[in-house]
């Protein structure tokens, strides 16, 4: 399955989170997410702008593969998966859907695909002026951060909301790390790279 995602993010201070939640979320019910990142040992998807990772939410295990196409856009592969994959697990070719494996062929990476850690993010939704806002607080390697996402279909138009929406809270708007970068990041500090 392919699809398109557009959204907008920022980091949020501990103090962020916990006013928007009070307001918009605290009686929500959120779910918990865990993505385990997939790349090799020289992260050579990450150095081609690719991110591939396996999600675990509410018993079902997805593989997905992220194309970045222009700003606050990717395009997205899924492809189900049966069982679980822990740390360190090799993610072979017959796991990933014909079009992942072209991609990731394409860019001349074939080197073993391995799990190399996990995120876990506690997440809450709302429907929000035509989008879906997301609120997520996500822990991973001794590290953790608050988020607020906006997931729309109309980039220039959600664009608008989601500044307004900053604006109302007094927030910075800042230009976000995805979950995945940050998560690497964290990895090559723990590495001493």
């Amino acid at each position: 399955m392919q699809e398109t995602e557009i959204e907008f993010k920022n980091l949020l201070t501990k103090k962020e989170f916990d006013t928007i939640h009070d307001e918009l979320f605290k009686d929500i019910k959120g779910v918990e997410q865990i993505n385990y990142y997939v790349d090799t040992d020289k992260f050579d998807l990450r150095n081609h702008h690719l991110m591939l990772r396996v999600r675990e939410k509410n018993n079902t295990h997805t593989l997905t593969l992220k194309v970045p196409t222009e700003a606050h856009t990717v395009e997205e592969f899924h492809r189900p998966l049966e069982a679980p994959v822990n740390i360190s697990d090799v993610v072979n070719k017959d796991m990933l859907s014909r079009p992942m494996f072209l991609i990731i062929r394409s860019n001349l990476i074939n080197r073993t695909l391995k799990v190399l850690g996990k995120l876990t993010t506690f997440r809450k939704e709302i429907d929000y002026n035509g989008g879906t806002l997301v609120l997520d607080y996500s822990t991973y390697l001794n590290q953790e951060d608050y988020e607020i996402e906006f997931e729309v279909d109309n980039a220039s138009a959600g664009e608008e909301i989601f500044k307004e929406f900053l604006n109302t809270y007094n927030i910075n708007r800042s230009e976000t790390i995805v979950k995945s970068e940050r998560f690497y990041r964290a990895l090559e500090s723990e590495r001493g790279e």
